[in-house]
């Protein structure tokens, strides 16, 4: 609970700040990095209730999460510029669509391996 609440008052904070400086986009951005910043103390403090419990399971890879969370933001910070281009963006989809269907079985694998099923 604490990490929320101390997550929810820097994101009305930066919101404060960026917004009057920025305008409503920095609202994306400061949004974003109070996301991050919620999903590292939560699994800190994850990590360390279960040390403290003496618990030795490891309930997250996270390796794989942090590939897909830096591959996500990556992508979304580089498709910015194209925002007005529909017809490049419709295209980069229509790729990254056409890319998961052809190689539809090792992203399966890929799922499957990070949920452990």
């Amino acid at each position: 609970m604490a990490a929320s609440l101390v997550v929810a008052v820097i994101n009305i904070v930066l919101h404060y700040i960026f917004i009057n400086m920025f305008g409503f986009i920095a609202a994306a951005y400061t949004t974003l990095a109070c996301y991050i910043l919620f999903s590292l103390c939560h699994y800190y403090f994850m990590i360390r209730t279960l040390r403290k419990r003496n618990i030795r399971i490891k309930i997250y890879d996270i390796k794989p999460l942090l590939i897909i969370s830096v591959t996500v933001i990556i992508v979304s910070v580089a498709i910015v510029p194209l925002y007005e281009q529909y017809a490049i963006r419709w295209g980069i989809l229509f790729v990254i669509i056409m890319a998961f269907f052809i190689k539809r079985n090792s992203v399966t694998r890929f799922i499957k391996n990070i949920f452990g099923k």
